[in-house]
């Protein structure tokens, strides 16, 4: 947390006032994360593929 908020320049304090807890923040950072990478495109072959069974 205290890399974050040095990197950003905010307190904790601001930081807790936008995400309550640790795992929100985690969860917002992995979602920021995935659109930045265009996930969901690069997986919608393997989402769409055919089943071997």
């Amino acid at each position: 947390m205290t890399d974050i908020v040095k990197t950003a320049g905010i307190s904790r304090q601001a930081v807790y006032l936008h995400f309550p807890t640790r795992a929100e923040l985690l969860i917002a950072t992995a979602q920021h994360l995935d659109e930045i990478e265009n996930v969901d495109a690069r997986l919608e072959p393997r989402r769409t593929a055919a089943k071997i069974i």
